[in-house]
């Protein structure tokens, strides 16, 4: 009787859970659905649902004939194409993969862009059903071919903070790439509102106007190796969560997209992030934000390296560099944080402002170019494993003025001052730490300590 119960109590959940997964997306009064091929302007390419029924052109609700607006969802069917002669608009926008669960060029829904933009106001859904059955079954098997055709026309994302692409809602595979586009564009009203693709996607370009973007992989993909580019315009922020082989931007998983052109903030917060791309454009900031450790990123696929304009430090952990880095404009190392250099050298060719620690390992070098500036917190930590690390005059990784507030000496090693410093170079007291017992762990020139050892 209890397994009775059970079992009962499972179908009604299961049930009810997928009532609420079709209501969701369910049709409302106002939506659209195309009735045929033709243009996205001409009221007779459309059914308007009334409430409880879709109405031809010029019947019931839908008389006179409209089309779609901004407020209104629309559903393009199974094997129509929709064709824009000027830009348009809707809110949530519906597209038919097939019939069934299998993708299939010949009965998908498309959009023929040609020169011109449609503004998707809501969400955007992969579904397949016969015609006139709407909402359809959401899937996640993508498109054979892209759904939309076009020269320069666009897909661009507005308005405010949402989710615009829903896992079991779309899909980042597409069988064919290389025919019809997918331009998409975030363009959302202000830099502080945000997008999220709670999904993968794939796209042929992928260009961030304005907003913020929460995404994981974003890959481009016009067929062509080398080429599909993504831009993160200034002022705003692509925060990516992707790491290991799951790759922040890329073709394919085994190829390279086109280039990467960062004028606003690349945001990572995967612990091992990496990207496949042929070339990289950066005057913004890349930032590495986990709460944890993370190592910087590293390009795949005979890909091009990540390059540095400004580089900031968040979150919490150690963030380590995968291969010697060099940042043109300003390092920012937030309190909490620390920047090692792991076995390469880091080389400052602007200003590095550290407020957590900047730690030079085994191998690793601070360079002896640009200025650094610490904080009241700001933390010099020196972690080789043997030997002795030799502290020069022309390190300007360790200033005479506005330097360390803290020095830490970690490892089996120890260094060796061939110069004097004074610790701190101002300002409050610090701490001189030898962090395991060791025999001259500091030797050479003077030391001059305020604070304690």
């Amino acid at each position: 009787m209890k397994t009775l119960l059970q079992k009962s109590i499972l179908i009604s959940f299961l049930t009810l859970f997928l009532g609420l997964s079709q209501q969701i997306s369910a049709q409302v009064s106002g939506d659209f659905r195309s009735t045929t091929s033709g243009n996205w302007g001409t009221s007779t390419t459309w059914q308007r649902y009334n409430g409880s029924t879709w109405d031809n052109s010029g019947s019931g609700s839908n008389n006179p004939g409209q089309t779609p607006t901004s407020t209104s969802s629309v559903f393009i069917q199974t094997a129509h194409v929709v064709t824009l002669t000027a830009d348009e608009a809707c809110n949530d926008l519906h597209i038919a993969s097939s019939t069934n669960a299998t993708p299939s060029a010949s009965t998908l829904g498309r959009v023929a862009l040609a020169t011109f933009t449609l503004s998707v106001n809501g969400k955007m859904r992969n579904y397949y059903a016969t015609l006139n059955n709407i909402p359809g079954t959401s899937q996640a098997n993508g498109y054979n071919i892209y759904p939309f055709t076009g020269s320069t026309g666009k897909v661009s994302i507005v308005g405010s903070t949402r989710t615009v692409f829903t896992s079991g809602e779309w899909g980042a595979t597409i069988t064919t790439p290389a025919t019809g586009i997918f331009p998409l564009e975030v363009n959302l009203t202000n830099n502080s509102q945000t997008a999220t693709f709670g999904t993968n996607t794939k796209s042929t370009s992928f260009n961030l106007v304005t907003g913020i973007v929460l995404c994981a992989t974003v890959s481009m993909d016009n067929g062509t190796i080398g080429q599909g580019n993504v831009t993160i315009g200034s002022g705003t922020t692509l925060s990516s969560s992707a790491t290991s082989s799951n790759k922040v931007f890329q073709r394919t998983n085994s190829s390279r997209a086109g280039t990467l052109t960062i004028a606003g903030t690349l945001r990572l917060s995967g612990g091992t992030p990496q990207f496949s791309v042929n070339s990289v454009s950066n005057t913004g900031t890349v930032e590495y934000s986990n709460t944890g450790n993370q190592t910087f990123i590293v390009a795949t696929n005979s890909g091009a390296a990540m390059s540095y304009n400004n580089l900031t430090i968040s979150g919490s952990g150690i963030k380590t560099l995968a291969l010697a880095t060099a940042v043109a404009g300003t390092t920012t190392v937030n309190t909490g944080c620390t920047l090692s250099t792991g076995a390469f050298t880091f080389t400052n060719n602007g200003t590095a402002n550290i407020d957590g620690s900047f730690q030079i390992n085994q191998g690793g070098w601070g360079g002896n170019t640009g200025t650094y500036n610490y904080g009241s917190t700001g933390t010099l930590v020196f972690n080789n494993s043997s030997g002795s690390y030799n502290v020069n005059s022309g390190d300007t990784w360790w200033p005479t003025s506005n330097g360390p507030v803290n020095v830490t000496v970690q490892g089996a090693g120890t260094i060796t001052m061939n110069v004097a410093r004074t610790v701190p170079s101002s300002g409050t007291p610090g701490l001189f730490l030898l962090s395991s017992p060791k025999t001259n762990g500091a030797r050479g020139n003077a030391l001059t300590f305020t604070g304690t050892v």
